[in-house]
């Protein structure tokens, strides 16, 4: 099951190959053909999985039909000529199992398709393969519900029964998110293209064993695909010691605080704590810096002494924000103090971020530099208003931004991007309110692991186009030359790998030449060497295919056909879950935070409407919490640049009740609404 991503430490998703009888075959029958299967072996699709059937036969026929019949619809016959035996590996011990570690020189076939075959005829197979897709999707989905309620009866054990039916729901996905990718044609209807369910409700059970609560399962099963939510099930969640007792289906309160027991953090030892003491400035040298419009910062030296600084407008000063959690015990409700540990080891993780000679560096965290909101400390609120409004250019200023997340710091950076980037985007600092504004805001954000950083440029490096042309390549390198010429999908794909290797005169010439004076020239040089650079980097699958394409002329006539297929092959990939992840930092930046910040600055030169600007930040709004009620619209505010957060932070919110009772009226009104008008 290569084609789900796996965590690192888990266990392999391994599939039995069961008893095939009928078998479907490697030729397409068809739409009709393919809803009769079933008869063949006297199965009644209304009947399946129903009490006092044979589960096993059942099982055998789904796999027969729903696996290998799907793959054949899709891929079988010509051109792509589909093999089942491509999908079936021998263990050690002689067992079969599933394989799909070919589906994605499958998926480049079909792109290939798209671009060689005849519109008319593409066209017809998609919409063959919608159907095919359709119903298999409604068949998983009641056997998978019929069967879980025979389980809860205590009638039979599913483990075999749940992986047959994550293998076809998990591969149903993969051709379905293929054939929406691939085949776009109006009369395709394609844009009324609509994800199929593929309800699995054992994997709400698999989650909860993971230790995710109930409100976010709620939230991912509104969220997520099968895959994904698969994939989630094997992330052990418990780990984050939260509490979740009061969790229910509207939300996750884990995070919420009593800030009246809040204790903060140690990170020393436990015999060591008594002599481990509580270090910061006073609240009065923090209201004095900001009374004056500078910006309170901390370094901690050597000698463990902490040291609070004034950073000035004219001051050219590094300094690292920290965007943390306060549930993770880095805050404290009633004094700009931290445990010595703490303190040190933040600044120990801030010094990493930079070369030896240039540290200390000193930081920001919003604990030690803001004026607590206690009532004991009323007389500095408006120290604390003018810190809070400075927090917008505090992060944008910053020279990088830390962020701290105790569930991340468990984890290994050198995991997959895959794995790195899903598990921050379901870190509990994501889920917080004032990430909006701390990620948003930052041109530089790095995320502490247990062993190291992961930078908001890393995450957004997502394609890894030469990994996808080599990868193509060792997936058809089982195939003899025999085998390839037969197939015309392959010969398209080969014919993408010559279109690699046409270098235009201009680059091999750039290339030889040594430094420029002329920086257009020198430009000009750098980028030919980077392409020829990428060509050596590519030369194994020259050395593989470069005969076969020569002296069968596959390198002859390229046209933009092959362009395309080329294009493809770079950018191109069917990963629902490593697509899920790419998403981060589109959740965590927004889609138009850009033009935000420019109309907020004056510079709003595309011209957005200011409703399209503010529904970017509202929305982003939904799924976060805070333990603070006064916390969202001062955070709302930042993020629209609102220049007088004073009036913001006098408004006076709304009780958690009146909430509730808000939003239902709300809900109620755009439901009538979008029922008059929709």
């Amino acid at each position: 099951m290569e084609h789900i991503p796996s965590i690192q430490g888990s266990f392999p998703l391994n599939v039995p190959l069961l008893d095939l009888s009928p078998t479907y075959g490697e030729q397409p029958r068809g739409f009709h053909g393919f809803r009769e299967f079933p008869a063949l072996s006297g199965h009644d699709i209304d009947e399946l999985g129903s009490q006092g059937s044979d589960t096993m036969a059942t099982l055998g026929m789904l796999q027969s039909w729903l696996f290998f019949g799907l793959l054949t619809e899709a891929f079988g016959g010509k051109p792509s000529h589909l093999k089942h035996a491509e999908f079936v590996t021998t263990c050690d011990g002689g067992e079969k199992k599933i394989t799909t570690r070919a589906l994605q020189k499958y998926f480049f076939y079909w792109r290939a398709r798209r671009w060689h075959g005849k519109r008319a005829e593409v066209t017809r197979h998609a919409n063959e393969v919608d159907q095919c897709l359709a119903l298999a999707s409604s068949v998983i989905e009641k056997f998978a519900v019929q069967h879980d309620y025979l389980r809860n009866d205590g009638l039979f054990c599913g483990s075999q029964v749940d992986l047959i039916l994550l293998s076809i729901a998990t591969v149903g996905e993969w051709v379905s998110k293929a054939r929406r990718d691939t085949v776009q044609f109006t009369e395709a209807n394609t844009q009324n293209f609509r994800p199929l369910g593929w309800h699995l409700p054992f994997l709400n059970k698999a989650l909860e064993q993971s230790g995710w609560c109930i409100g976010e399962r709620k939230m991912l099963m509104r969220e997520c695909n099968t895959t994904c939510l698969y994939y989630l099930s094997t992330i052990e969640r418990s780990g984050l010691g939260k509490d979740h007792t009061g969790c229910d289906e509207s939300g996750c309160t884990a995070l919420q605080m009593r800030y009246s027991e809040y204790q903060p953090l140690h990170v020393c030892l436990h015999h060591n704590r008594t002599h481990c003491l509580r270090q910061g400035p006073r609240i009065r040298q923090v209201a004095d810096i900001l009374d004056r419009g500078s910006v309170p910062l901390i370094r901690v030296s050597s000698d463990g002494k902490c040291n609070l600084l004034a950073l000035d407008n004219d001051d050219d000063l590094e300094y690292v924000a920290i965007s943390h959690v306060w549930s993770d015990g880095m805050g404290n409700p009633k004094e700009n103090k931290l445990n010595m540990c703490t303190l040190q080891h933040i600044q120990h993780l801030v010094n990493n971020l930079f070369d030896p000679e240039r540290r200390p560096i000193p930081f920001w965290i919003d604990t030690m530099c803001i004026p607590p909101q206690e009532h004991h400390f009323t007389k500095h609120k408006e120290s604390r208003k003018q810190g809070i409004a400075q927090m917008a250019q505090i992060y944008a200023n910053a020279s990088k931004v830390l962020v701290l997340d105790r569930w991340l710091q468990q984890v290994s950076s050198k995991v997959s991007l895959t794995e790195i980037a899903v598990r921050i985007r379901h870190a509990p600092w994501t889920t917080r309110i004032w990430m909006l504004q701390e990620g948003r805001l930052s041109e530089s954000l790095y995320f502490q692991f247990k062993d190291g950083v992961v930078s908001s440029a890393y995450l957004d490096d997502f394609v890894r186009d030469q990994r996808n042309l080599v990868h193509v390549s060792n997936l058809m390198d089982s195939m003899s030359n025999t085998e390839v010429l037969s197939n015309e999908c392959a010969t398209w794909i080969l014919r993408a790998f010559a279109y690699l290797y046409e270098i235009d005169p201009m680059i091999k010439h750039y290339g030889q030449l040594g430094p420029q004076q002329d920086e257009a020239e020198e430009e000009l040089r750098l980028h030919a060497l980077s392409i020829l650079t990428e060509r050596a980097e590519l030369e194994p699958i020259w050395n593989r295919w470069g005969v076969l394409i020569e002296n069968h002329g596959l390198n002859k006539d390229l046209g933009d056909a092959d362009e395309h297929v080329h294009t493809d092959i770079r950018v191109q990939r069917v990963d629902l879950v490593s697509e899920y992840g790419a998403n981060i930092m589109s959740k965590i930046k927004g889609q138009g935070y850009q033009h935000i910040v420019r109309s907020g600055n004056g510079l709003n030169q595309d011209q957005y409407p200011s409703a399209s600007l503010l529904f970017d930040v509202v929305r982003s709004f939904k799924d976060r919490t805070t333990s603070r009620k006064e916390d969202e619209v001062i955070c709302l505010g930042i993020l629209l640049r609102i220049k007088n957060m004073s009036a913001v932070t006098d408004i006076e919110p709304l009780s958690w009740r009146w909430r509730v009772a808000l939003k239902a009226t709300i809900s109620s009104h755009i439901q009538c609404v979008a029922r008059r008008y929709g």
